[in-house]
Formats: C-alpha cells, sequence, structure tokens
C-alpha cells in the first residue's frame, strides 16, 4: 500500500510539473507572439525618466521609442540622457561649443531629431562667415517639465562639465514664468516625480530641495529594483504594452478620457477661444497684478540672475531666445513677457532673441500656425516642423550675426 500511495504521489507530481511546464511554455509562447506583433506594429512605450537628487528626474540615457502622445517622432536619447547625439565632455580644440537648456519644446520629441531646431541650427551654423573656420557645435540640453530652479541644477551637476563657451536658454513665455513659482507648477504636485524649487526663507532666496522627501521619490532614486524593473520594461515591448495599459486605466479612472475628448482634438482654435491663455487664473501675456503671479516674476528673474552669474564665472555667456506663446502668434497681441524679459537681458549684459515676430511673420506667410499637431491641436502644445523650422533659421541667423559677428564669443 505505501508502495502504491509513492508511486501515486510520485505520478501526481510529474504530471503536475508537466503542466506547470506547459502553462509556463504557452505564457512564453504568447508573450514571444506579442512581443513580436507589437515590434512589427512599431509599438513602443519605453520609460523616459530616471530620478535625480540634484535635478528631481533626467532623461533615461540611452532610452528609445515612438513618441505619439504629440506629433509623431522615433526618439533616442545619448548616453547622458539628452535628445542628441553622443557628445564628448572635454570639449574638441578650436570648436565653439553651444550649450541649450529648455524644456519639452527644445527636447521636442514630438518631431525627428534632424527637424528639432538646435540640430537645424547647428547645421546651419557650419556656413557661418564670422566662425574663422571654427567648427560650430550646438548641444541639445533640453528636459520635459524642467523650471528654472532644474536649468540652474542641471548646469551645476551636468552642463557645466562639458565647458560650453555660450549657454542658450530656449525660454517658452507659455509656462516657464508660471513654472517658477510653486503655488503655479502642477508638477511639482505629482507624486515622485519632484523638482527643485524657488524659495525665499527669511527674505532669503534659495533652492529647495524638499522633493527629495517625498517617500515616492526616496524609492524610484535609491531603489536598484526600480532601476532594473525600469531597464526591463525598455527591453521588451510587450512588458512596454502593460505600462502603457497601466498608465491608460489610471488615467481614465481619473477622468482624464473624458477631458482629453473635450479638448477640441483635430482641429484649430477659433481666434476668441481662450485654451491654456490662463495659468494660476492670470492672463499669461498681461501685466503681472495678483500677488502670486508678481512672486513668480520676481523668482523668475532672480533665478535668471543666479545662472547668468554662474556662467559667468565659469568663463562663459548667458544668452536667451524667447520661445512665444502659441495664442501670441494668432489670437492676442500683447508682448508684456517679451518686453520685460528684454529690459532685464539689457540690464545684466545678456544677449537675447525674441522669435515673436519671426513665428507671426512665418504664420501670415504660410497660413499655417507653427504651433501644434493634427492628433492633438493645431495652434496649441508644441513647435511643429514651421516652428522648427522658422526657429531654426532665426537662431543660426543671430548667432552667427550677433553672437559671434559681434564678438560677444
Amino acid at each position: 500500500m505505501r508502495v502504491f500511495c509513492k508511486i501515486y504521489s510520485f505520478k501526481s507530481m510529474k504530471i503536475f510539473i508537466q503542466n506547470l511546464l506547459l502553462v509556463f511554455l504557452s505564457i512564453l509562447g504568447a508573450a514571444l507572439f506579442f512581443e513580436g506583433a507589437l515590434r512589427f506594429y512599431g509599438f513602443t512605450y519605453p520609460s523616459w525618466e530616471v530620478r535625480d537628487r540634484q535635478v528631481g528626474f533626467i532623461g533615461l540615457p540611452n532610452a528609445k521609442g515612438w513618441w505619439t502622445v504629440e506629433g509623431h517622432a522615433y526618439v533616442e536619447f545619448n548616453g547622458h540622457g539628452f535628445r542628441d547625439v553622443d557628445r564628448t565632455l572635454k570639449k574638441p580644440a578650436g570648436k565653439i561649443r553651444i550649450a541649450v537648456l529648455g524644456d519639452s519644446y527644445t527636447q521636442a520629441r514630438e518631431v525627428p531629431f534632424e527637424t528639432t531646431f538646435v540640430n537645424q541650427a547647428e547645421r546651419q551654423l557650419a556656413s557661418c562667415n564670422f566662425s574663422s573656420g571654427r567648427p560650430i557645435e550646438m548641444l541639445n540640453f533640453g528636459v520635459a517639465s524642467f523650471n528654472t530652479p532644474a536649468q540652474i541644477q542641471l548646469w551645476r551637476s551636468r552642463v557645466r562639465a562639458f565647458n560650453p563657451d555660450l549657454v542658450v536658454f530656449a525660454f517658452f513665455i507659455g509656462n516657464d514664468i508660471s513654472k517658477s513659482h510653486e503655488k503655479m507648477d502642477p508638477y511639482l504636485n505629482w507624486p515622485g516625480l519632484g523638482l527643485p524649487v524657488f524659495k525665499y526663507v527669511d527674505n532669503k532666496f534659495k533652492i529647495d530641495f524638499s522633493f527629495r522627501n517625498d517617500p515616492l521619490f526616496k524609492k524610484r532614486a535609491e531603489s536598484q529594483f526600480h532601476r532594473f524593473a525600469v531597464g526591463l520594461i525598455n527591453r521588451f515591448v510587450v512588458l512596454q504594452f502593460l505600462n502603457y495599459s497601466r498608465h491608460n486605466f489610471r488615467r481614465w479612472i481619473a477622468g482624464e478620457a473624458e477631458v482629453k475628448k473635450k479638448n477640441l482634438t483635430k482641429r484649430q482654435l477659433k481666434p476668441d477661444e481662450e485654451h491654456r491663455y490662463w495659468v494660476g487664473n492670470v492672463k499669461i501675456i498681461d501685466p503681472p497684478v495678483e500677488r502670486v503671479w508678481k512672486e513668480a516674476w520676481n523668482l523668475t528673474e532672480a533665478g535668471l540672475k543666479i545662472l547668468n552669474n554662474e556662467i559667468k564665472e565659469d568663463g562663459a555667456r548667458l544668452a536667451l531666445v524667447l520661445l512665444p506663446h502659441p495664442a501670441q502668434i494668432d489670437r492676442l497681441s500683447g508682448r508684456y513677457p517679451q518686453d520685460r524679459l528684454i529690459k532685464w537681458a539689457a540690464q545684466h549684459d545678456v544677449a537675447v532673441l525674441d522669435l515673436l515676430p519671426e513665428f507671426r511673420r512665418a504664420y501670415k506667410k504660410s497660413g499655417n500656425h507653427p504651433y501644434g499637431f493634427e492628433n492633438m491641436l493645431i495652434g496649441d502644445g508644441h513647435l511643429n516642423e514651421l516652428g522648427h523650422n522658422t526657429g531654426a533659421k532665426a537662431i543660426a541667423r543671430w548667432t552667427c550675426n550677433t553672437i559671434i559677428g559681434n564678438g560677444i564669443l
């Protein structure tokens, strides 16, 4: 009887193991099939950022995949986590090196790399007559969602090491002023997605790093398992699809799907429509009236002063390129932010290029808006191909004739 029970138990265990192996192989086969199908279809949904104690988050080195949220482009980050070709830390002898700071408008995941205004301007500067034969390289350090405090920290922790001759801050009028104030920057309230912020403490201006105390940030920044999981997700498309499904389910629960449905998708804004003109209940292009808006302006200018001083101390120069708010192109005539920043730049010996006139001319000539995409919204959002082309030509011409030609470098 005991022998029979042992034989029966052995057979049962054998059948169980065989069934378990069959289930495993079936799941593996299905995963491989979906992996191949998703790759054939061209689906990607990689993780783009990693947490960082200096700047909050930074691009994941060597991340790559299709970006289809707005626009359509295959995006690749270099080994430093930026949307650029790989660059050496040491500046090549005889070259003029220009570093470009900015947010998502500079990173430009919505268009192909060759279309971005940074890459186009670099290529166009090859024919600059004032460079005395010195090659000019333009490095893209744009990071989506970055505010001015994060730009300062990015300069300190990464950009400075590349030893640029000129630092261009591509300043977006639409949100780079409001994002200087913690009460007006929506990203500062996202769990685990913090950024440094400006604060006045005891009447002293400082950069605050409270985001480091967020338990979720600590977990993502310090956990080796989290880094391993991000690497695994970026390696297998089927895991990216599961991650995509999870994120969209959470957005659906939060009601974002209904918001997007109402978001005027796939059509152009009418002149009288007010969409994203407002930040913190204050009109972006008007002189500040409310206290929070006045504080945002003061914090912005104080931050720019710090950035300018530190760049000068390292023997480089700061310059500003002002990207207009989309509404300024075709719907609103005000230009208070540009005028105020131009005045600030003159007081601090900072060269400045205002792209608003160029964008208005491009819109009037072509009838097409330099912002927005068919799969999101025309006349709002990020720079499209026309916007990048227009900006690149103006930046390359200004850099060659004004910055280099007038001996600023």
